[in-house]
Order: C-alpha cells, then sequence, then structure tokens
C-alpha cells in the first residue's frame, strides 16, 4: 500500500502543472479519470443521456472527457462480451455520485470493498481553478496510516 501512495502523490505533484492550466468550463462538466486498480481499456463515462469512451491508465490523469450537462450520478461502463446466443452487455463497474455544482473533476478509480454492488469505487476530487489554485498541489492520504512529508526542509504529516 506504501508504494501505491507514494505513486499516487507523486503522480499528482508532477501533473500539478497540467490539472492548473485548465480553465473551468461554463457550463456542463470536465472529468478526467484515474485508475488506482491497473488500465481500464475501453470503458465508457456516462453522464445523464450522455457517454465517451475513454482508457484509463493506471497512475496516470486520463484525457479530459467534456459532457454538455452535468448530473448527480456518473457511471463507468464496459462492454463484457457474452456467449454469442446472448450477445455484449453492459457492466457497470462504479457509479459516483457528482456534487450539484460541479463543473470539473478527477475521479480517481480504485477497488470497492468486498460484497459492494460495483467492482470499483470513485472518488470525487473538484479540480476546479477555486479548489485546485494555479501553482498548487494537492496531496491526498486515503490509507489507514498518517504520512510524514518533508519538503524544502518543512514537515507536514496527512492525517489518515
Amino acid at each position: 500500500m506504501t508504494g501505491r501512495l507514494l505513486i499516487f502523490i507523486l503522480g499528482f505533484v508532477f501533473s500539478a502543472g497540467a490539472l492548473c492550466a485548465q480553465t473551468q468550463p461554463e457550463t456542463g462538466l470536465a472529468v478526467q479519470l484515474f485508475s488506482w486498480q491497473g488500465d481500464l481499456k475501453e470503458v465508457t463515462v456516462k453522464v445523464g443521456a450522455e457517454s465517451r469512451t475513454t482508457t484509463a491508465t493506471e497512475f496516470t490523469l486520463g484525457d479530459e472527457l467534456l459532457f454538455k450537462h452535468g448530473a448527480p450520478i456518473l457511471k463507468i461502463v464496459r462492454v463484457e462480451p457474452e456467449p454469442a446466443s446472448a450477445g455484449p452487455h453492459a457492466a457497470v463497474l462504479a457509479e459516483v455520485a457528482l456534487p450539484p455544482d460541479l463543473r470539473q473533476a478527477v475521479i480517481v478509480l480504485a477497488p470497492a470493498a468486498l460484497g459492494g454492488p460495483f467492482p470499483l469505487q470513485g472518488q470525487v476530487l473538484d479540480n476546479s481553478p477555486t479548489a485546485q489554485p494555479a501553482e498548487s498541489i494537492r496531496l491526498v492520504n486515503w490509507s489507514s496510516h498518517p504520512v510524514a512529508l518533508s519538503v524544502e526542509g518543512k514537515t507536514a504529516m496527512l492525517p489518515p
């Protein structure tokens, strides 16, 4: 778990310029996927009646997907092959609740708890310029342990 946390933190540190350089859409929703669960190839992101197909590469911030309208729920879906008689079907990998005024987000996809309704869970990070100002870095600790950081002689603790 420590290695994954470190890679996740470093991924955001090195992506901070790209995260802050984007402008917030005036209407609709801009979404980027970040996979904690290996590569997710050819997944479809559904927001309301709109859908976009993308690949979420492990520990890499994905392409920005633009939707004309927001919705309360975002679904991550993959078409699964079935026996020839049944044909393919869409398997929902995750459902993520979205805040009502969200315009720009990073959705972090990680394995769901055993017995959950979907194989993945999604965590929403507001990626708007207000929540993530230019020249700033966001560090997130989703582990069950505190994390100590030291940058340029300054030390900080991130609680679990």
